[in-house]
């Protein structure tokens, strides 16, 4: 199996008679893709597992950064409300739809 990028997907090609129990597809033939942005995936079953994989290594340093972003943030604020100034908490608070602020408060 081969697995290249292709516009906003993933796509793994046949490259040996083994990897697909489908004759009719020829090696060099696509076999699966996987949407980089919905994760969705089509093709044949035997490339979904190493097509899911491929695209959560690709996604793993963009998860990573954005932890590393909340983790200073977080603590960013900790030293704010350390010195008694919340604004910034209480602007990323209106960012948070109602009903998710409701939900983090206790019955």
């Amino acid at each position: 199996m081969k697995i290249k990028r292709k516009g906003n997907a993933f796509v793994a090609y046949r490259t040996e008679e083994s990897e697909c129990t489908n004759p009719l597809q020829k090696i060099g033939s696509e076999c699966g893709r996987i949407s980089i942005t919905t994760g969705r995936f089509s093709g044949a079953t035997g490339f979904m597992v190493e097509l899911h994989q491929h695209l959560k290594e690709f996604l793993k340093p963009k998860e990573e950064a954005y932890q590393k972003l909340v983790d200073d943030v977080i603590e960013n604020i900790k030293k704010d409300i350390a010195d008694g100034d919340v604004t910034v908490l209480e602007e990323l608070l209106k960012f948070i739809p109602e009903e998710y602020l409701k939900g983090s408060l206790p019955e």
